[in-house]
């Protein structure tokens, strides 16, 4: 594994978007939860360990919502401690508490 430093990717990516020449390119990758599951057991790692502490990433891009009406989406009312909400595309859905 290469061991880069983590604390000048703001800059890394700063200088590859401003069209100057960085001193390496941009590192963007996300991992799915089934891999980092299977990474977990293949190196014998700990449930909680996070893959981003043993490979660099300069760059995350955020996924949005792809609801037809983003912003609908909220909270129409409560009935006890049923919720229920706009789900962004036309419809309601109802929250039904249960009891443990």
């Amino acid at each position: 594994m290469i061991n880069l430093p983590k604390d000048n990717s703001a800059a890394i990516v700063s200088q590859a978007l401003s069209f100057r020449q960085p001193d390496r390119l941009p590192v963007f990758d996300g991992f799915w939860g089934g891999f980092v599951d299977n990474w977990r057991k293949l190196r014998n790692q700990p449930p909680d360990a996070d893959i981003e502490d043993h490979y660099w990433i300069d760059l995350k891009v955020p996924v949005a919502t792809e609801v037809f009406f983003p912003t609908r989406m909220a909270e129409i009312r409560r009935e006890g401690e049923d919720v229920y909400k706009d789900d962004g595309w036309g419809g309601a859905t109802k929250k039904v508490a249960t009891s443990e």
